[in-house]
């Protein structure tokens, strides 16, 4: 999913891609066979924002090769070959004022913690950014994959998303983005 966004000093391209994590069972859908599909996706669209869902650290390694603009804003959930579902930032771009991730459980400052009926630890990455060289105002993004089994992690999750982000400075812009798995 690709947004415009035409509210700031320039527009901004701001993109959710649920790569799919390289399981060697996805036979012709593979990762080898499909990362540089990703990678000219990418570069079309040119983001400079992106919320990524299911990358483990080889997916990881491709991107950090293939963009060397992009920074990686976030950390894995439950050790280095476990899903990053964070964010990637245009450096060039942003200045990046202030991150954080919660964990989208009972104990959202707990590290890989897993909530409510979910089946794997879940979180949110939210970045705080400001256009380098402009006096335009900082934005908030987020950055999220909710649980594909738990009912109630992802109506929990939610909620809890919900709480952080009111938590934050009322006049900042907000974007959510993220696979939720669930319909709209």
């Amino acid at each position: 999913i690709v947004l415009q966004c035409n509210s700031f000093a320039e527009p901004l391209t701001l993109m959710s891609f649920n790569i799919r994590y390289d399981n060697s069972k996805d036979g012709e859908n593979r990762w080898n066979l499909r990362k540089e599909h990703v990678a000219e996706v990418i570069r079309e669209q040119q983001p400079d924002v992106i919320a990524i869902q299911e990358a483990v650290s080889s997916q990881m390694k491709y991107f950090s090769d293939e963009f060397q603009d992009l920074i990686p804003i976030g950390e894995h959930t439950g050790g280095n070959n476990r899903e990053f579902a964070g964010l990637f930032i245009k450096e060039s771009k942003f200045e990046l004022l202030d991150s954080g991730q919660i964990w989208l459980s009972e104990t959202p400052n707990k590290k890989g913690s897993v909530g409510w009926d979910a089946s794997l630890s879940r979180s949110a990455v939210w970045a705080k950014l400001k256009l380098r060289d402009s006096e335009s105002n900082p934005f908030v993004v987020f950055g999220t994959h909710f649980d594909h089994r738990g009912k109630e992690a992802r109506f929990e999750s939610a909620k809890l998303l919900i709480e952080h982000i009111e938590s934050l400075d009322s006049g900042t812009p907000i974007v959510v983005m993220g696979d939720l798995n669930c319909e709209p």
